[in-house]
C-alpha cells in the first residue's frame, strides 16, 4: 500500500470486478474508509472520495499529535455529508422539535452540496470563524448577490453548526456574533383588486379558478394544491386549510407553520369555486390538471398563466403575488392578530412587515380616523 494511503482502504461495491477476483482492475467508484487511532480509540469514517479521506485522516492525525482530539477537527465537508443523511432520514429537528418539511430539506441539501461544501468544505469545523463567513458574504454582496440570498445560502450551514453545538460536538457556533449584508431587496409586489380581476378574465378557466382562490383567500400555492372537496363548505362559506403539497415530490404535509386554519369565502370567489366543486376528479383533490384525471401541476399552471397574461398585454403575476395582494387588502379591515391567523403566519410581524404595504391615499384615511377618534 502506498505510504500516503496508510489508514485508508477502498470499499468497493458488490458489483465491482474485484469481488470475484482481487487481481482484477476495479470496475466501480469505491468509497473510502478512514481508520485512525485517535486518543487510544479507533475512529472510522467512510467518505465518497480518496482525497477527502486523506484530508480527514491527516486532520485526525494532527489533532492526535497535538493532544486535541475533538469532533471540531472534522472537515466541514465530512460533517455536511453526514448532516445531509440525517436531514433526508428526518433525524434533524426544527425549533418545534419536528422533522423539517420536505421542501426545506430539499433546499438545504441543494445549498449544502452546491454552495456550502464548495465554499467551506476544505476547512475544519473549528477553522470556520465569523470573520471568514463575513468575508465570504461581503464577496457575494460585491458580486451583486442580495442580502436575503446570502442569508439563504448560509442558513443550512448555520443550522448544521447549531446542531453540532446542541450535540456538544463544538463549543460555540461562528454564527453567534456575525454581521451580514443588510436586506435591501425590492419590496413584495402587489396588484389592486381591479388588476387582479382583469388577470382572472384572460386566464383559461381551470387556471383562473386556482388564481381566484389565491387572490380572494390568500392561500399559498401548496395549500391550494392540497385542497379536497370536503375542505370547502359552501353553506358556511368557509375553507378549511389543513395541509399543503410539496409540488416537486407530490408529498402531502402540514401547512408551512403546521397551523390549521379556516378562511372565509367572499362573494367574488363563488363563481370560480362552485364549478370546481361540480367537476369530479379521480385525484381526490379539488383542483387538477387540464383533465380531471390529471393531478394539479404548479409549474404547468404557472406557465399557462404567464403565457395568457403576456398574450393579453399584461405584466404577469404569480399565485404568490395574489397572496400578497389579498394580505394588503385584508390589512385595511382586520386587526393584526386576525390577519396573522388568516394568512397562516407564525407572527404578527411577518404579516405586517413583509406582506402588507401602505395603500395609496393612506394619509387621507389616517386623517379621517384621527379626526373622528376621541381620546
Amino acid at each position: 500500500m502506498p505510504k500516503n494511503l496508510r489508514g485508508i482502504r477502498a470499499r468497493h461495491t458488490r458489483a465491482c470486478a474485484t469481488h470475484a477476483d482481487s487481481t482484477k482492475r476495479c470496475s466501480c467508484e469505491p468509497s473510502w474508509e478512514v481508520a485512525v487511532s485517535v486518543g487510544g480509540k479507533l475512529r472510522r469514517r467512510t467518505l465518497p472520495n480518496r482525497a477527502l479521506a486523506v484530508a480527514q485522516r491527516d486532520a485526525w492525525r494532527l489533532a492526535n499529535a497535538q493532544g486535541q482530539v475533538h469532533e471540531s477537527h472534522q472537515l466541514i465537508e465530512v460533517v455536511a455529508l453526514a448532516f445531509i443523511e440525517d436531514l433526508e432520514a428526518n433525524r434533524v429537528l426544527n425549533r418545534k422539535s419536528e422533522p423539517y418539511k420536505a421542501s426545506v430539506t430539499r433546499s438545504y441539501v441543494h445549498l449544502l452540496r452546491g454552495t456550502v461544501i464548495p465554499e467551506f468544505g476544505h476547512l475544519r469545523m473549528d477553522e470556520l470563524t465569523g470573520r471568514v463567513i463575513e468575508r465570504r458574504a461581503a464577496a457575494w454582496a460585491k458580486e451583486g448577490v442580495s442580502g436575503s440570498t446570502i442569508r439563504n445560502r448560509l442558513m443550512p450551514l448555520r443550522v448544521m453548526y447549531a446542531e453540532a453545538v446542541r450535540n456538544r460536538e463544538i463549543a460555540a457556533s461562528p454564527f453567534d456574533h456575525i454581521r451580514l449584508p443588510k436586506i435591501n431587496g425590492p419590496r413584495k409586489r402587489y396588484v389592486s383588486w381591479e388588476q387582479g380581476e382583469e388577470v382572472l378574465k384572460v386566464l383559461p378557466d381551470h387556471v383562473a379558478r386556482v388564481f381566484a382562490v389565491a387572490l380572494y383567500t390568500g392561500l399559498r400555492a401548496g395549500e391550494i394544491g392540497a385542497l379536497r372537496p370536503g375542505d370547502v363548505d359552501l353553506d358556511a362559506r368557509e375553507i378549511a386549510v389543513t395541509r399543503s403539497v410539496d409540488f416537486p415530490t407530490g408529498t402531502i404535509d402540514t401547512t408551512k407553520n403546521g397551523r390549521e386554519r379556516t378562511v372565509p369565502i367572499v362573494d367574488e370567489l363563488l363563481p370560480y369555486l362552485e364549478p370546481s366543486m361540480m367537476v369530479a376528479s379521480s385525484t381526490g383533490f379539488l383542483f387538477h390538471g387540464e383533465m380531471a384525471s390529471r393531478s394539479f401541476s404548479y409549474s404547468s399552471y404557472r406557465k399557462q398563466a404567464r403565457e395568457a397574461q403576456l398574450e393579453a398585454g399584461l405584466e404577469p403575476i404569480s399565485l404568490h403575488v395574489c397572496r400578497h395582494s389579498f394580505a394588503s387588502r385584508a390589512a385595511k379591515c382586520l386587526p393584526p392578530d386576525q390577519l396573522r391567523d388568516l394568512l397562516g403566519h407564525a407572527s404578527v410581524e411577518t404579516s405586517m412587515d413583509w406582506y402588507v404595504k401602505s395603500a395609496d391615499g393612506w394619509h387621507d384615511d389616517a386623517r379621517e380616523l384621527l379626526s373622528t377618534t376621541k381620546y
